[in-house]
């Protein structure tokens, strides 16, 4: 399901924002996942560039999911866990970078921006 919703969030754009960068729409309470391919044995790890997400999205959990074929030095997947708690827009924006490396630029980057749309009223 993870790698199917990261499929979904890069087709979506929202007026203004910048080329290539994936959007998701969610309503409060959801949870969303982003999925990426990460290595471990490289050292190289995925981490949020901006710790403070706005107030409308947190992070649930962060998980490394290891390759099914059990080869040395396969890469596996990084599934960030998101849920929208409140309405309001924010990015999240993760980068791919060995922890002890300090001043070196990361190897990858992505950001998602996420919009959490209010719950709509039950008639």
């Amino acid at each position: 399901m993870a790698a199917a919703l990261l499929a979904a969030v890069a087709l979506l754009r929202f007026p203004g924002q910048g080329a290539g960068t994936p959007g998701i729409t969610v309503k409060p309470g959801k949870q969303f996942h982003i999925t990426l391919e990460s290595n471990p044995t490289t050292g190289y790890q995925w981490r949020m560039a901006q710790p403070r997400l706005e107030p409308c999205v947190v992070l649930v959990t962060n998980q490394f999911v290891r390759p099914k074929a059990r080869l040395t030095g396969a890469p596996g997947r990084e599934i960030w866990s998101f849920k929208a708690v409140q309405p309001g827009t924010t990015t999240i924006e993760l980068e791919y970078v060995r922890s002890w490396e300090k001043g070196v630029a990361p190897v990858r980057k992505t950001n998602v921006v996420v919009r959490v749309e209010p719950a709509r009223a039950v008639k």
